[in-house]
């Protein structure tokens, strides 16, 4: 189920001793990014504290900033154990108090616990959820302001919180880029509030047109209606307007030409924040005039993982048969390691004699295509 998220980020903090001018700025920071902010300590868009339950299940990864008086806030300590058992991502940052401070509940986290005790004698369980709670949270690396500027800190929580990143899959036909997209897709889809998978964007903009293409990305992130969209540059702005406040996972298997990706994803500032856009292509060219986070080249097969691949394919094994080894080697270097080929070449060998094999080995493309 794709979740929907009504925040981006949840902000926990204590107001008593956090520098007001440190939260001001990055709740700026954030929104100026476009990342939606909820706290119930006042920064950001204010929850009251018999919601923040919701609003932290609401929320896409929570902030933690730790300070001195943090443990002394009994709604901060609830905020921090809501996220925990709520399995809320969240980044930890350390004002003025040292990550040690925290995992062990030392000096003024002790003194607070100190109190905890007393207060809560009769449910010493509640205590020591807050304990773990805080043991665990501090264990994760985020940010500590002892070690650079409260500016350095805000700039880097941003960009962790929001990065958009463009990674393109580069290859020679049939060496699994489009394999290698679906098997993403599958896996992480659910992170995201939006996923589209447009496969062979170069064919289908040319049937159908990048117009019809832009209405499938609308219609399958905001489950919306495409029909008043009338041409492809106009539908541009209703693009960038619907998807730019969506975490999202975009998609574009099979782009050959820059004015598909100009029209499908012009720029990362179409994107909320934390989205994904993945991009197949043969022509790493296609690269210089927009831009790629990461290039990836799938690698073609070792012999041993091709021999595999193609006995699996002809004899439904994982190893040839002995008299068939020496053929199937032949057969695997005329592929170059590429799977697709190593496919097609197991397809069509499959249940014929060793003679149909050696035929094959001398002119393979006069019986196979790849």
């Amino acid at each position: 189920m794709i979740p929907t998220w009504e925040y981006d980020v949840f902000l926990s903090y204590s107001g008593d001793d956090t520098s007001r001018n440190f939260i001001d700025h990055l709740v700026k920071a954030l929104n100026k990014k476009g990342i939606l902010v909820a706290s119930c300590g006042g920064g950001g868009i204010p929850v009251s504290s018999k919601s923040d339950v919701g609003a932290i299940g609401g929320s896409r990864f929570g902030i933690v900033v730790f300070s001195n008086n943090y443990a002394s806030s009994l709604s901060c300590l609830d905020e921090l154990l809501n996220m925990v058992e709520s399995h809320t991502t969240i980044l930890p940052v350390f004002y003025d108090v040292d990550p040690s401070t925290v995992r062990k509940q030392s000096h003024s986290f002790k003194e607070a616990f100190d109190h905890h005790m007393l207060v809560f004698h009769r449910d010493l369980d509640k205590v020591q959820t807050w304990r773990k709670a805080l043991s665990e949270v501090a264990g994760i690396s985020g940010f500590h302001l002892v070690d650079k500027s409260e500016t350095q800190c805000i700039q880097q929580i941003v960009e962790v919180s929001g990065e958009v990143r463009t990674i393109a899959i580069c290859g020679v036909p049939g060496i699994g880029k489009t394999t290698i997209a679906r098997s993403l897709c599958h896996k992480v889809s659910g992170e995201f509030q939006g996923t589209c998978f447009l496969s062979d964007v170069s064919q289908a903009s040319r049937k159908y047109g990048l117009q019809k293409l832009q209405g499938q990305i609308i219609s399958e992130i905001c489950k919306e209606d495409t029909s008043n969209l009338y041409d492809a540059h106009g539908s541009i702005m209703v693009l960038k307007d619907k998807l730019r406040r969506k975490r999202v996972l975009l998609i574009l298997d099979g782009i050959d030409d820059l004015e598909q990706l100009e029209m499908l994803a012009g720029s990362q500032d179409w994107f909320g924040p934390g989205s994904r856009i993945i991009i197949t292509a043969t022509d790493e060219d296609l690269f210089r005039n927009y831009e790629v986070d990461d290039i990836y080249w799938p690698a073609t097969l070792e012999e041993d993982e091709a021999l595999q691949l193609l006995s699996l394919k002809a004899f439904n094994q994982p190893h040839p048969p002995e008299h068939y080894v020496e053929l199937s080697k032949q057969i695997v270097s005329l592929t170059n390691g590429i799977p697709a080929a190593i496919c097609a070449m197991g397809t069509f060998l499959f249940g014929r004699s060793s003679i149909e094999w050696e035929s094959t080995v001398r002119r393979p493309h006069e019986n196979v295509k790849w």
